[in-house]
């Protein structure tokens, strides 16, 4: 018997089934793992309900899924992604090949309370095989698949307390008899990415074009760009409290500016850093000049809810460190915003300066 194995984002849990059973159907004896609960977003189902089923050039064969959420639930809305099926088919010369039946994303609408199948629960509905695929006429005849099939996907919803129930079927020319059911509390829809607006100043004041920045998580990954500062006409924000000028706009001028895209948590903060990976001609990282500067990076940090903060810090050589901004002049706020009104900002100074 195959397991039954659920996933937590990146890693797979495997969960030994208990042993399902078997049983006589339409002449053919088939097959299935045995339901059990799993708290995941991913879903993994093995079986054999079509048997050994006979593979030749030229068939077409389908797969799909339906589901259903019994009891007490509120309304929901369930996103299903990255659905598949794959079987591998066993030749007569030994050699064999595997077949990957892939579906399309699809989102459901689930009433309150409803323990109805979704999309269908009939077999025989065009509206449960959402995939499709040929065998390829090069394939070998008279080829079979004994081990039948593996069924994966995603499942998020905006109920993420109540139980999912999962089945699928594939056929080629046959029944297409379901599997048994797994069951999963799916995860949380994905939130989508949020956009930060970057600006690029000199030292003190002044728009710079040519620099090149990466969005850069924890472990050291680059999540997004790089991405490079607009040219155009240089433009001088005030500072009335001198340099560097600690407020900028991309809607006064788009010059020196750019956007990085920031993965958004499904709850809680993440923080990401801002890295220079080219510095415009003539100026260097460092916000003081040549290499006063031990480190300069910029951070930002996003919420579930989109919003970012957005910092600049230089530590220098002289031990202390430079946390930028003190007050934004747009808003008030010991950080930026991110906005394209109220961007981060990141300052070159150039190598001789005083």
């Amino acid at each position: 018997m195959k397991a039954l194995r659920s996933r937590d984002g990146q890693h797979l849990r495997r969960a030994l089934a208990a042993l399902g059973v078997l049983a006589l159907g339409c002449g053919v004896l088939f097959a299935w793992t045995a339901p059990r609960v799993l708290a995941a977003s991913t879903v993994t189902i093995s079986g054999s309900m079509e048997g050994n089923l006979p593979v030749n050039p030229g068939d077409t064969l389908r797969a799909g899924y339906d589901f259903t959420m019994p009891g007490s639930h509120p309304a929901a809305t369930l996103t299903v992604s990255g659905a598949a099926v794959v079987l591998t088919v066993q030749c007569p010369g030994g050699s064999s090949y595997v077949l990957t039946i892939a579906m399309p994303d699809q989102t459901f609408s689930v009433p309150a309370n409803s323990s109805d199948w979704f999309p269908s629960g009939d077999q025989q509905s065009p509206l449960v095989y959402q995939g499709s695929v040929p065998v390829p006429s090069s394939s070998c005849a008279g080829g079979h698949a004994p081990s039948g099939a593996t069924f994966t996907a995603n499942f998020a919803s905006t109920d993420t307390t109540d139980p999912v129930h999962v089945r699928f079927h594939y056929a080629d020319n046959t029944a297409g008899s379901w599997s048994g059911t797994a069951s999963t509390v799916p995860g949380p829809p994905s939130s989508p990415p949020a956009t930060l607006w970057l600006q690029k100043l000199d030292s003190c004041a002044e728009t710079l074009s040519g620099a090149q920045f990466e969005l850069v998580a924890s472990g050291g990954s680059v999540v997004s760009g790089p991405s490079t500062s607009a040219s155009g006409r240089i433009h001088a924000f005030p500072h009335p409290s001198g340099c560097p000028a600690q407020g900028g706009s991309c809607t006064v001028t788009g010059t020196g500016c750019l956007t990085l895209t920031v993965p958004v948590p499904s709850s809680g903060t993440s923080m990401f850093q801002i890295v220079e990976t080219v510095v415009p001609a003539g100026h260097v990282n460092c916000i003081k000049g040549d290499s006063r500067c031990t480190n300069q990076v910029g951070t930002v940090v996003v919420a579930a809810d989109g919003s970012l903060q957005v910092t600049f810090t230089a530590s220098l050589t002289s031990g202390r460190t430079l946390a930028l901004p003190a007050s934004d002049p747009n808003t008030g706020n010991a950080f930026w915003l991110g906005t394209q009104t109220d961007p981060g900002l990141y300052y070159n100074g150039t190598p001789k300066q005083k």
